[in-house]
């Protein structure tokens, strides 16, 4: 599918939920995950996915209680359940359904206990602000100043009608003074081994990292042999043996200095060439939340921006 760069709003529906509005929810290892909860405690784990999908964990759906509607994509047979409405109550939903992911398969390289994904369609709709320092999240203020950074956001036609059109969004950055297009991914995280736990800033065992092709992360380690590198610090999912990751110094989000970034290698290239061929332009990695971590984060992919402040 080739995607087209984003010029229209998307006719999802709207809860009606101010801007300014506080959504529950957590960032720990820079990872973003609403949680809703209902009067019964029952609580749902999403990841907030600007590089993936809308998907719920099949035993997470079946514990909720939510009817199961068999579909057909790509030749395989799938399901979908309707977001629930006791969840409307607290995080703006879409009036589409979420895409069943086989049991288990959120918890592969993801922050534990996941239960479900959003992914950027539900961000077009639903700008959102994240300040990484203080852990919050809440639905964008339009008014909020911050630096904008260019992002291009691809959109196109949705698999079937119960499902929300595919998205992505690319961002231009520098790595050591070079150009570079990644891809918006704060789904991109890793497990960080016990030869990198000195490294991080807290003990969080999962991580938002930044991915990226290894030719190009070896290409920096000889580049730059003084940048801090480790042959084996991080499990990424699909990816095996244990990737090697490189703290990046000198990386820059439009014309901001991030704090020291990691980039850890991705063996895997499919998804970025994937991308590059929906997005018509080279794309070598994915930027996670370890490289907005210094800032408060407007995500308005509608707008086609990041605000930065």
């Amino acid at each position: 599918m080739i995607f087209e760069t984003l010029v229209i709003v998307l006719g999802l529906a709207t809860a009606p939920f101010p801007p300014g509005t506080r959504l529950p929810g957590t960032v720990a290892g820079n990872v973003v995950i609403l949680i809703p909860e209902d009067a019964r405690h029952r609580r749902l784990r999403v990841l907030v996915d600007s590089g993936g999908y809308d998907l719920i964990d099949g035993a997470a759906a079946d514990a909720l209680g939510l009817q199961r509607s068999p579909i057909e994509l790509g030749g395989k047979p799938r399901f979908t359940v309707p977001f629930p409405e006791w969840m409307r109550d607290t995080v703006p939903s879409p009036e589409t359904a979420w895409l069943i992911a086989r049991d288990g398969v959120l918890r592969e390289g993801f922050a534990p206990e996941l239960d479900a994904t959003l992914g950027p369609s539900w961000l077009v709709d639903h700008a959102i602000t994240v300040d990484y320092s203080r852990g919050t999240i809440e639905l964008a203020r339009p008014d909020e100043a911050g630096t904008a950074v260019r992002l291009t956001v691809g959109v196109g036609r949705a698999a079937l009608p119960s499902l929300p059109p595919a998205a992505l969004a690319t961002i231009d950055v520098s790595v050591g003074g070079s150009p570079l297009t990644l891809l918006l991914d704060t789904g991109a995280t890793a497990r960080v081994l016990p030869a990198a736990m000195s490294m991080m800033p807290d003990a969080a065992p999962v991580r938002q990292v930044c991915l990226v092709e290894s030719s190009l992360l070896a290409t920096w380690h000889r580049t730059h042999p003084n940048w801090r590198y480790f042959d084996a610090a991080f499990d990424v999912a699909g990816d095996a043996p244990a990737a090697p990751a490189i703290l990046v110094p000198d990386l820059r989000v439009g014309d901001l200095l991030a704090l020291p970034t990691w980039f850890v290698a991705r063996r895997d290239a499919s998804t970025f060439a994937a991308v590059s061929a929906q997005m018509r332009k080279t794309v070598s990695g994915d930027l996670g939340g370890d490289a907005l971590r210094r800032w408060r984060v407007t995500f308005d992919l509608k707008n086609e921006r990041l605000l930065l402040r």
